[in-house]
């Protein structure tokens, strides 16, 4: 099963949009930019700790865009 939203800001990305990563031990990442996937296989960045996507929105109670 392909997951239907970004794997680090959890933003939809419709059917056949986005990258699909999947590692060797079967674990799949699927990003929908490129600023995405940077930040979490590059940068090894938490999605809680920024900012800008769902899961930082969230923790510091802002709710969801």
């Amino acid at each position: 099963m392909i997951p239907e939203n970004c794997s680090f800001c959890g933003k939809n990305v419709p059917k056949g949009h986005g990258t699909l990563f999947v590692k060797s031990d079967g674990t799949m990442f699927l990003f929908c930019s490129k600023k995405c996937e940077k930040n979490q296989m590059q940068l090894g960045r938490i999605p809680k700790n920024v900012a800008w996507t769902n899961a930082g929105r969230k923790e510091r109670g802002k709710g969801e865009k």
